[in-house]
């Protein structure tokens, strides 16, 4: 007990700066609506009710058609089976719901968004244990994680992905194990992140510094076999459907923000009618039509990813001849989600929360001024990015504004001096490559 009363004094700011952030989400979703809106409805993300009904067919059974039934879920399995017993909960109870027509009042859904919310604030708990571990001096680890709780305000209560929470979450508790040598669990933990969101392999690079090549087959085994274990039935089953949503991931520029990178896309169909979610107040009654046709094309990301694994694994052979520290690397892991995030042909603004995640640790290490800025670029990025405007006056300034973030963080001596142990107290001896067993 004494141990656990420890850790959770430790974790202290995270855990309040969490805890209110989920009791003001809840306080949104009931009464934003009403007392400022003066409309009564309940404000809810739109994105998580597809993902609740691929959970309703773990609950029923039929883990193979989560891609197959129109429910739109385009990522790894992970999410879908956290919110599986709450789906049966909610199908046991006879809860309605907010698919696939619009519901002003769904009574499943404050159970939803409370297991939302408690997954966006895992995500504070674990940055802020990121910026103990990288030595954030405590009085900015407050400002720091109120400020994480405002860039991740839009990714859960706008656009409602927890699934990108959950995922950081375990890459940062990933990374800090790799930190600690501890690299039998930093390989699960990152098998758990990359169960709920793709992306976080592309960590795996900057997280195999310290590693010989044996040991480093035995923790990409571990990253990889949880998602491979879960998604054998989806790609045995419904095959056309599981590659489509998992390896195509159709996205669509006509709804979305389009980039100047998207003549790199590849063009899945042309001009097809997207169902968009919808509900609208006419003449002071609430209209429950959900679906609005709009012609689109359907694109996929293309080569983008791979030219950000091709970074990522160019960073991370950076950081191994140079024997860069834990900073450092943490810093190269910011970089590399920022490439990930920039490099899409077509973005939703909750793609630039994980690099201004990471960067901002970084930044709040380094100073004052630098805190300062880094945090007024960070809530720009998060500003603008929900504008709708042309392509090169919609990116460009994001562009801007995450390069600030990380060159806020940036220490010239990690790329620069001659190759030693690191800049870092707590960087290892990368000389002797570490073995995992």
């Amino acid at each position: 007990m004494m141990g656990v009363h420890a850790a959770l004094m430790r974790r202290r700011i995270g855990l309040s700066v969490a805890a209110l952030f989920v009791a003001v989400g809840l306080l949104y979703s009931a009464l934003w609506a009403p007392l400022v809106l003066h409309h009564q409805f309940w404000m809810q993300p739109g994105d998580i009710w597809g993902s609740f009904r691929a959970a309703h067919y773990i609950g029923w059974g039929d883990l193979g058609d989560i891609y197959a039934r129109g429910t739109g879920y385009i990522t790894t399995p992970g999410l879908a089976v956290l919110l599986s017993p709450f789906a049966v909960l909610a199908s046991h109870f006879g809860l309605s719901e907010s698919f696939p027509w619009a519901n002003p009042h769904p009574t499943a859904w404050p159970m939803l968004d409370l297991v939302s919310l408690l997954c966006g604030g895992s995500a504070l708990v674990a940055l802020d244990a990121a910026a103990e571990f990288l030595e954030v001096p405590r009085r900015r680890r407050l400002v720091l994680c109120c400020a994480q709780a405002v860039l991740l305000w839009p990714v859960i209560v706008v656009w409602g992905h927890p699934e990108d929470a959950v995922a950081l979450s375990f890459a940062v508790y990933a990374l800090l194990a790799c930190y600690s040598n501890r690299w039998r669990s930093g390989g699960w933990l990152l098998g758990a992140a990359v169960l709920f969101q793709p992306f976080t392999l592309l960590l795996v690079p900057v997280a195999l510094v310290a590693l010989e090549l044996r040991s480093s087959i035995r923790f990409l085994s571990r990253v990889v076999v949880p998602s491979l274990v879960l998604l054998v039935i989806p790609l045995v089953q419904s095959w056309h459907d599981a590659t489509y949503a998992l390896i195509q991931q159709p996205t669509f520029p006509g709804i979305n923000h389009p980039t100047p990178l998207l003549p790199l896309a590849i063009r899945l169909a042309p001009e097809s009618r997207a169902v968009v979610n919808q509900a609208e107040w006419l003449n002071g009654h609430f209209v429950l039509t959900l679906h609005a046709d709009k012609l689109t094309d359907v694109v996929s990301p293309g080569p983008g990813r791979l030219i950000a694994l091709a970074i990522a694994c160019a960073l991370g052979l950076l950081a191994r001849r140079r024997m860069l520290g834990t900073v450092a690397q943490f810093w190269l892991a910011a970089v590399v989600l920022a490439c990930w995030s920039l490099m899409e042909p077509v973005m939703t603004p909750y793609y630039l929360w994980p690099p201004l995640a990471f960067g901002m640790i970084c930044a709040f290490r380094a100073g004052r001024w630098r805190c300062v800025t880094a945090t007024a670029a960070a809530i720009f990025a998060v500003y603008w990015s929900e504008k709708y405007l042309s392509p090169w006056a919609w990116w460009l300034p994001l562009i801007g504004a995450i390069a600030v973030v990380l060159y806020s963080g940036l220490q010239s001596e990690w790329l620069f001096s001659p190759a030693s142990r690191g800049s870092d107290g707590f960087a290892q001896d990368l000389r002797a490559p570490a073995k995992v067993g």
